[in-house]
């Protein structure tokens, strides 16, 4: 979410790839805590997959259809 990024992947096109990108540039946002930053590497850590859902955001579906609508969030595809 701080990036305004919104990304959709299909398994097994370089999606374990994609995912710990992302997961590496969230612990490196400036708005991001010492704890958070802590915190957060270590969930990262406990596994690869079901590491940057919307749920681990607290995103309700209500959430996810207005970033979907908002024009200032990037849309991706990866497949």
């Amino acid at each position: 979410p701080e990036y305004k990024l919104l990304f959709c992947y299909t398994e097994k096109v370089g999606c374990s790839m994609f995912n710990h990108l992302f997961r590496m540039l969230r612990l490196l946002h400036p708005n991001l805590s010492e704890d958070d930053m802590k915190s957060e590497a270590e969930f990262q850590a406990d596994g690869n997959w079901f590491r940057n859902t919307p749920a681990h955001h607290n995103l309700t579906k209500s959430d996810l259809e207005e970033m979907l609508m908002d024009p200032t969030w990037t849309k991706s595809a990866f497949f």
